[in-house]
């Protein structure tokens, strides 16, 4: 293996040379960038330092005519196929839903970030023949309601859980279960849609009928994902409340606000405006307004006004189309939090806890339809 000299490379820039960004060194200087190696003859930075040992270097950012040109032509190239009508974005349910297995929750570390009172417990629910989703319950003896909580399509258990635990628990005395989707964690069967959604149903009906998890009724509380799940549990049952935090409207105006131009550099923006989304014909049906539009209960809309993944906008949207008394609505957003902050929010708890008071004291509608 040749040595490399610790110092400074000199050269004059010439048109046309890459310079390479946060690169770190490889055997005999060569430069690992994005899984493309740069030999020194590619000329680095003048700031770049060769040394064997060091595991960064610092250097110029990489703006050269060459890669201009390219992304322009990339530009001129898309627009011209959108304008042709040859540019579309496909998303089916593989867009959100994938196997994610991982490992047994540490039920010592989640017991340790409830409030004093409460017990943690762990659950295997059977919500299909061979199927059981697996999870957790933290309960107490004097909670004024279950919480049945819906995560975000990438939600587990394992690595989730005890900061979801901590801001539902710490902002009202709620019973609160925590379950992995189907292929998720470690909870059986097959990612689909339809099997996140009818496992929640049946999960929700395990968990309803027993008092000592939802003691007068159960809150369904979705988050990102899930509130796709929590509206569908929604329609199907009568649950005591309905809490949707960071909810979409619907999976085609999700995908287009994810590929959004403003996200995007200048040389892809030209071809947003001809840019058609299609979705699968199994989500074309999921739109968290068309299921408000027939939920009459109470409801919460929470989002972050940071939150850049469904923005404000869509909770807005989501919160104007429920059926539900004006007085059992409620559309709260959160300034400086963002779509996976809204938890650590100073105001979180103070919010929560006031939905929950509401809901208790309305009576809810408890039961199962």
């Amino acid at each position: 293996m040749a040595d490399c000299v610790s110092g400074t490379v000199p050269h004059r820039r010439r048109r046309g040379d890459y310079y390479a960004v946060r690169s770190r060194v490889a055997p005999c200087g060569s430069l690992y960038r994005g899984g493309l190696y740069l030999n020194p003859h590619q000329r680095p930075s003048p700031r770049l330092h060769c040394m064997t040992d060091c595991p960064t270097a610092s250097s110029l950012p990489l703006h050269t005519t060459r890669r201009r040109l390219g992304r322009l032509a990339i530009g001129l190239v898309t627009t011209l196929l959108s304008t042709t009508g040859c540019f579309s974005f496909f998303v089916d349910e593989t867009f959100w839903l994938r196997a994610r297995p991982g490992p047994v929750a540490d039920s010592a570390a989640m017991a340790a970030a409830l409030p004093p009172g409460y017990t943690l417990a762990r659950l295997s629910i059977p919500v299909a023949k061979g199927i059981e989703l697996t999870g957790v319950a933290a309960t107490r003896p004097d909670a004024i309601s279950g919480v049945f909580f819906l995560g975000g399509e990438t939600f587990r258990v394992a690595t989730d859980g005890a900061a979801t635990l901590r801001a539902l628990t710490g902002a009202a005395p709620v019973n609160v279960v925590l379950l992995d989707y189907p292929g998720s964690g470690t909870s059986g069967g097959a990612p689909t849609l339809v099997s996140v959604t009818s496992t929640a149903i049946a999960a929700y009906d395990w968990i309803a009928v027993r008092p000592s998890l939802a003691p007068g009724g159960l809150i369904v509380h979705g988050h990102s994902f899930g509130s796709f799940v929590a509206s569908s549990v929604s329609d199907a049952r009568t649950v005591r409340g309905l809490v949707l935090q960071g909810a979409a409207t619907s999976p085609r105006e999700w995908a287009k606000e994810s590929v959004r131009s403003g996200r995007h550099a200048w040389w892809a923006r030209p071809a947003y405006p001809f840019l058609r989304i299609m979705v699968d014909r199994s989500l074309a049906r999921e739109d968290n307004r068309v299921r408000l539009g027939r939920y009459r209960g109470p409801v919460l809309v929470l989002v972050g006004a940071d939150d850049r993944v469904t923005p404000p906008s869509m909770s807005r949207s989501v919160a104007a189309a429920s059926a539900s008394p004006r007085a059992l609505t409620r559309l709260v957003v959160l300034p400086g939090s963002d779509h996976h902050t809204v938890f650590s929010n100073v105001r979180f708890g103070a919010v929560y806890r006031a939905f929950l008071d509401s809901v208790v004291r309305v009576g809810g509608a408890p039961g199962v339809r």
